[in-house]
């Protein structure tokens, strides 16, 4: 049997926080403190970070890194926000450390 969606998500959040380390940010994971839920999962340098885990991850997503591209934009149909998707090792080599 695989691990429960919060392990997997608790283990995403730890490698965020690893990689970040590793490159010379400052990471930690957010939990609940006092009571208060926090509204995301990581604070990189300031950054906040909601990590999200999926078995899939969306085909728009996946299908745009096939190619030879350094980000992805997004955008759902009849909405105006876009989103802007990188891989973690690129973000975190563009935004340097320090």
């Amino acid at each position: 049997m695989g691990k429960r969606n919060p392990q997997r998500g608790a283990e995403l959040e730890r490698e965020v926080v690893q990689a970040a380390e590793a490159r010379g940010f400052t990471a930690e994971r957010v939990r609940s403190k006092g009571g208060t839920a926090a509204e995301y999962d990581v604070n990189l340098d300031g950054v906040r970070i909601e990590c999200k885990r999926r078995k899939i991850l969306p085909r728009v997503i996946t299908e745009a890194f096939t190619h030879d591209v350094d980000a992805a934009v997004i955008r759902q149909d009849g909405d105006r926000t876009a989103y802007i998707v990188f891989t973690l090792d690129d973000w975190l080599l563009d935004r340097g450390a320090g």
